[in-house]
């Protein structure tokens, strides 16, 4: 994460709590995560059932989801798996290039890949067995005055998140 206060920077969008009381952070949304892999990949590997079944896959692993954190949809148990990277990045971009190449499971913000699983391109593993959804913030640095164009940004954005289901504020 860049240093939002030494860049100068008016505004930024992060995921994820913010500890930094420095900064100011209004919520805008929830963003969810999900399993994807490619049909091609999964004819080879075959589909994981269990998440205990994940340990025998090969795993693409994109910072900062280096922990999978799942919940059982039927007991509520949460596990947290942590897999062997067949490869390891931290460009979410990439990530998805090489998911949709065959490579292995990728754990994958739903923003992200959900024009791939559209087209068919990625498929959504073990749904149910989704993480908790992480909260998504614009932040400003306290010590700056916040320009009326940039509270304007920040109450567009709000909205924008808002009306977006992949993005919307969870009921959880």
């Amino acid at each position: 994460m860049q240093d939002l206060i030494g860049s100068g920077a008016d505004l930024a969008i992060r995921v994820g709590a913010q500890d930094d009381s420095l900064l100011t952070q209004k919520r805008l949304g929830d963003i969810g995560v999900h399993l994807v892999a490619s049909p091609a990949y999964l004819a080879r590997r075959g589909t994981p059932v269990h998440a205990r079944e994940l340990a025998g896959h090969d795993a693409i692993i994109a910072a900062p989801l280096l922990a999978w954190p799942l919940r059982d949809p039927t007991s509520g148990e949460e596990i947290t798996l942590r897999p062997e990277a067949r490869l390891r990045v931290d460009e979410m971009g990439l990530a998805v290039a090489a998911a949709e190449a065959g490579l292995g499971v990728l754990l994958s913000p739903t923003t992200v890949t959900r024009n791939a699983v559209a087209r068919g391109a990625l498929t959504e593993l073990l749904p149910g067995w989704t993480p908790r959804r992480r909260p998504l913030f614009a932040v400003w640095s306290q010590q700056r005055y916040l320009p009326a164009r940039v509270r304007a940004l920040v109450d567009h954005l709000r909205a924008f998140v808002q009306s977006d289901p992949l993005l919307a504020a969870s009921r959880e």
